[in-house]
């Protein structure tokens, strides 16, 4: 059985090649004037129909999926702060509820 390293001067690694999980756009098949021609009359048919899911649509297949990004931490990189703040009718209901059930 041949080594990683003889199979590199070879150039025969085995597994999938790169990209080729890398599912083309339609912006692979056409030119940039093809491309601002189908923008152009998405807009339109989305404008005259307030069809904007086929706006969305083309422009997705066209541009693909915009990133959506999620912080997970707060401002510099600190814990993520919760702040309740209670209207003074709200706290003074919930104080009642405490002093009722003993607590």
């Amino acid at each position: 059985m041949a080594t990683p390293e003889q199979c590199r001067e070879v150039g025969k690694l085995g597994g999938r090649p790169k990209g080729s999980t890398t599912r083309p756009k339609i912006a692979d098949y056409f030119t940039k004037e093809q491309i601002d021609n189908l923008v152009a009359k998405s807009y339109e048919a989305a404008t005259d129909n307030n069809d904007y899911g086929m706006q969305r649509f083309l422009l997705e297949q066209i541009y693909g999926k915009a990133r959506q990004s999620i912080e997970h931490t707060g401002e510099d990189g600190e814990a993520i702060k919760v702040k309740h703040e209670f209207s003074s009718e709200y706290a003074k209901k919930f104080n009642q509820l405490l002093k009722e059930d003993g607590v």
